[in-house]
Order: C-alpha cells, then sequence, then structure tokens
C-alpha cells in the first residue's frame, strides 16, 4: 500500500492509484509526495517481504476475510 501527503495543505492519502502520476494531485492543487506505507499484523508486528507479498495477493484477488467480532 502505499501513502502520500500534499507538499501544500498536508493532506494525506493512500492507495495503489498513487503509483500513477494522474493521481499524485491534491485537491487544492498541490503535488502529492508518495512513500510507502508499512503492513503491520493485528498484533502490530511488520510483515516481512514474503508475508507482504502473500497479503497483496489475497487483497489483488478479493480473498480477504475481517477478524471476528
Amino acid at each position: 500500500m502505499l501513502e502520500g501527503t500534499c507538499k501544500k495543505c498536508g493532506r494525506k492519502y493512500h492507495g495503489w492509484a498513487l503509483q500513477q502520476p494522474e493521481h499524485r494531485t491534491c485537491e487544492c492543487g498541490g503535488e502529492i509526495e508518495v512513500t510507502e506505507l508499512t503492513i503491520t499484523n493485528k498484533d502490530g508486528k511488520v510483515l516481512d517481504e514474503g508475508e507482504t507479498a502473500q497479503m497483496l495477493k489475497r487483497l489483488q484477488s478479493g480473498v480477504f476475510y475481517s477478524p471476528q467480532r
């Protein structure tokens, strides 16, 4: 997942669309600076590269579940 911050107003954005230059302009007209977002599990542990790849594959395929309440 990518995260970005507008250099002009500070508004936060997130999502894979930020990969594309046409999605890097804020509503105020400022440029969005893009950074990578760290993915953690429910215990707060940062996922390693393999775990992140598995998570992304699940998200892209639509096979994802919400934790039980």
